[in-house]
């Protein structure tokens, strides 16, 4: 099956920013095989497409790539407000999915919104279970890199799930492997180092290098966080991290709203990758994350929404404006975060974040065998 769309606005998301304002791209199967300008696909594939589409009014662009979610918190959406990072914690024992159920359902709505709005590919951290939403994205059609969190039961009561959570992410490999095309990949996780003792800390990333799959773990995300760290540790999160082992390329901090200026050379360093949620930061009055250190210090950032408990909705509009907004109000500066480079960080930059650089989220030439998904939204006059 050939399919020719034509006379899209396309934006390419590659290094240098390429548009074609009057553009095609003529997919195969389930892989895009050219993007050009329209006369000329057009020239090259009409006479074989099975099917032509005229994109008049429309751009075409990357699928975007949330790179934090919870997307089994989404039928309790917005039921925990007005609360800081801590409350808002222990106001969650009420709102932990009771049945087996209602986890489902949830991961189904999140997984309808995130697509319906452009969301081709999610990072869904889960307590339990990461074969749950692998598979519901694998069949509503969503790439995603699923896993499961561990927390220390003395730290926090209730939620203590440690080891079985290995033995459920050996299963879900087993159950449905992960593959070539990145459909299904998955990631082996401590929740954060105040629900996590120094030993589990280290016993979860030794278990993910061991199954040879990526580490997540919500880092530095509030004031009390550095708090309760310093207090036990005599340490900052993101030092007590360093001295585990836990920062690497294949790492993903949640938030990192809290490093200090004398830690962007150990983060960068590190090669580990961030997650930047500004809404659910803002919602939570965690802060606002130092996103233009970062990038100066070459630290890989990628956009997350977080839950709808912490965000309200899974939209990825929504982060790129008030990441860029953020950023500007607290920097004074219009200049120094643009609209490209909020869109660069939910496309090709969280592409390097979740670790699928060569894969996702950009363009790439014909003799690479896959390419990204586009996502559409109606042109804006």
């Amino acid at each position: 099956m050939l399919t020719l769309i034509t006379n899209a606005f396309i934006y390419v998301s590659d290094a240098a920013e390429t548009m074609i304002p009057d553009g095609a791209i003529a997919v195969e199967d389930d892989r895009i095989v050219e993007i050009g300008p329209s006369a000329a696909l057009f020239e090259r594939y009409a006479g074989r497409a099975d099917r032509r589409l005229d994109a008049h009014g429309m751009v075409a662009l990357p699928g975007f790539i949330n790179c934090h979610t919870h997307a089994t918190l989404s039928a309790n959406r917005a039921d925990s407000d007005d609360l800081e990072l801590f409350p808002w914690l222990a106001d969650g024992a009420r709102r932990r999915t009771p049945h087996a159920d209602d986890a489902v359902y949830s991961a189904y709505l999140g997984a309808f919104e995130m697509v319906r709005g452009g969301i081709t590919y999610a990072v869904d951290c889960g307590r339990r279970d990461p074969h749950l939403y692998a598979r519901i994205a694998r069949e509503v059609g969503q790439r995603c890199l699923s896993g499961a969190m561990a927390n220390s039961e003395e730290l926090r009561p209730g939620a203590g799930n440690w080891p079985v959570i290995v033995e459920e992410t050996e299963r879900a490999l087993a159950e449905l492997p992960q593959d070539a095309t990145g459909m299904t990949r998955y990631f082996l996780g401590a929740h954060s180092p105040y629900s996590c003792t120094p030993d589990l800390l280290r016993a979860a990333k030794q278990e993910a290098e061991r199954l040879d799959l990526a580490f997540d773990i919500h880092l530095a995300e509030c004031e009390d966080e550095v708090s309760v760290i310093r207090d036990r540790h005599g340490t900052t999160p993101l030092r007590l991290a360093q001295s585990q082992g836990l920062l690497d390329a294949r790492t993903i901090l949640n938030h990192a709203v809290w490093i200090g200026d004398d830690e962007m050379e150990i983060l960068a360093t590190s090669g580990a990758n961030v997650a930047h949620c500004p809404i659910s930061n803002g919602k939570l009055a965690s802060g606002v994350a130092p996103i233009r250190a970062f990038r100066a210090h070459g630290v890989p950032v990628g956009l997350g929404t977080d839950s709808t408990v912490s965000n309200n909705t899974l939209n990825m509009w929504e982060e790129m404006k008030v990441a860029l907004l953020l950023q500007r109000a607290t920097s004074h500066n219009a200049r120094e975060i643009t609209a490209r480079d909020t869109l660069a960080m939910a496309t090709r930059e969280a592409a390097v974040v979740v670790g699928w650089a060569t894969r996702s989220g950009r363009w790439r030439p014909a003799s690479e065998p896959t390419f990204s998904w586009c996502c559409w939204s109606t042109r804006v006059a």
